[in-house]
């Protein structure tokens, strides 16, 4: 499939943009996951409990989840992702989606006015996480679908640097694996075959190409060479008589802003 340029981050708690969101839920799960039609489903967790006043989400994880090296996924690791989204010093472009999420401490853990051990998440045993939020938020489960809230691997990140999230050294729990990745040119991901429900993978792999251009990105989805491209602007009307099966519009639920060139 085209995407129209290299994302700036996969990593789950930089990512900042649609494309790299993608390409991070390919690569990580969450506690939760979404089916087809956004709905909460277990991802890494089997399920939660809520506490009666609805503040407490102590989450059971499986314990069939592993990483790509054959490390158990654990509820510390979730600890570990969601501090690190929120620690400054990682400096997030999503670190206010924790505070969305209603994650206890979160606005003053993300301004620097509290440690990031005070934030509402903590790891009961292996397997049970727990999280404390704010004030009750019927949706907060969905939250956990997004990357910020995904696991994070320190040992892998603190011996890597800036290059843990390379072909060489990554280490994912999501259901593919990165392949390669050539800068301004394509990123593919592969199936994990350590990953809990890789029996019911459907898709193999996953290629990224990155095609600036969404005219000669048509072309070569009309060459054959693309399975899924976006339709260039004005060109539906017409692509929808041509191939009404495969021109397909429908509604995306997003925020624009135009920046001025000075």
């Amino acid at each position: 499939y085209r995407v129209g340029d290299d994302p700036p981050s996969i990593d789950p708690q930089l990512v900042e943009d649609v494309d790299g969101s993608a390409i991070a839920r390919d690569l990580f799960e969450g506690l939760m996951n979404e089916d087809a039609a956004g709905n909460v489903i277990p991802g890494v967790a089997t399920g939660f409990e809520v506490s009666d006043d609805g503040l407490v989400y102590t989450f059971t994880l499986r314990d069939d989840a592993m990483w790509s090296d054959g490390v158990q996924v654990t509820a510390q690791h979730f600890v570990d992702g969601i501090r690190r989204g929120a620690d400054p010093a990682t400096a997030s472009e999503y670190a206010w989606f924790l505070t969305v999420a209603g994650i206890e401490n979160a606005g003053a853990v993300t301004a620097g006015e509290m440690p990031i051990e005070d934030l509402g998440v903590r790891a009961i045993d292996d397997l049970t996480l727990e999280i404390t939020i704010d004030a009750p938020r019927p949706y907060f489960p969905q939250t956990s679908t997004f990357p910020t809230l995904f696991p994070a691997r320190l040992d892998v990140i603190e011996e890597h640097g800036d290059n843990w999230l390379t072909p060489e050294n990554g280490v994912f729990n999501g259901a593919y694996v990165l392949q390669s990745k050539t800068p301004q040119e394509e990123l593919t991901r592969v199936r994990n075959e350590m990953y809990w429900d890789n029996e019911n993978t459907i898709i193999d792999t996953v290629t990224a190409l990155v095609i600036n251009d969404e005219s000669a990105a048509l072309t070569r989805y009309l060459a054959g060479e693309l399975d899924m491209t976006d339709i260039p602007a004005g060109q539906f009307p017409r692509l929808s008589e041509e191939y009404p099966d495969q021109a397909i519009s429908f509604p995306n639920s997003c925020s624009y802003y135009y920046q001025f060139n000075q």
